[in-house]
């Protein structure tokens, strides 16, 4: 029944980014059709998963895992749900929408990392070795035990917790407050919001 659920899941959600593409003017100006294609017919975020993970180890609290081009070990909260593992394998791509770098914003060595919002920690995990150190800001219990024991011998990852929250995806809103601020500021948006056919994600870059 779970992969029943899984597949109509993602029918739906594929059906509802199609909706937004054709009769969404907007959405088309910003969005290639190799993109919209890459996102219709990729692969699922568990195939994905599988191929790119592989569990080594597990006990009471946490899940070890090789990923595929890292020698560290991986490590996620035992009692965290697949689903959000396997969407963070997905997500990992560098054509996901949901992808953080861009060559505009990519993290260079020596660069000082804020990941706010770090949940599993996966994106501190990938530039450990490349960041002159990384500030983890992650306000759940549940990740915030297993960023501790992920970085436990890391030095230059550091690990506080704080959150803020804002109404939808108030992309246009954020991007006239930065630039009031810094008018400098560059700005790209990508992607669609299955529901709301708003943009997924904002990147920012001097």
């Amino acid at each position: 029944m779970n992969k029943v659920h899984s597949i109509l899941w993602g029918l739906k959600f594929r059906s509802s980014l199609l909706y937004h593409y054709l009769f969404n003017k907007k959405v088309r100006k910003r969005t290639a059709w190799h993109e919209m294609r890459y996102h219709l017919f990729s692969p699922r975020m568990y195939a994905v998963a599988n191929e790119r993970a592989t569990l080594i180890n597990k006990d009471e609290k946490y899940s070890y895992y090789r990923i595929k081009g890292y020698d560290d070990t991986f490590i996620y909260p035992a009692s965290a749900p697949l689903y959000s593992f396997a969407m963070v394998m997905a997500e990992a791509r560098p054509q996901h929408w949901h992808y953080y770098e861009i060559p505009q914003t990519a993290v260079a060595p020596g660069d000082v990392v804020v990941d706010c919002g770090s949940a599993e920690g996966f994106f501190a995990f990938k530039h450990q070795h490349t960041a002159s150190r990384i500030f983890v800001l992650e306000p759940l219990p549940l990740f915030v035990d297993s960023l501790r024991e992920l970085f436990r011998h890391k030095n230059k990852v550091i690990i506080i917790a704080i959150t803020t929250y804002h109404e939808g995806q108030d992309y246009e809103q954020l991007i006239a407050l930065i630039k009031g601020v810094v008018p400098e500021y560059n700005h790209l948006v990508k992607g669609i919001h299955y529901i709301s056919g708003n943009p997924v994600m904002l990147h920012m870059w001097i």
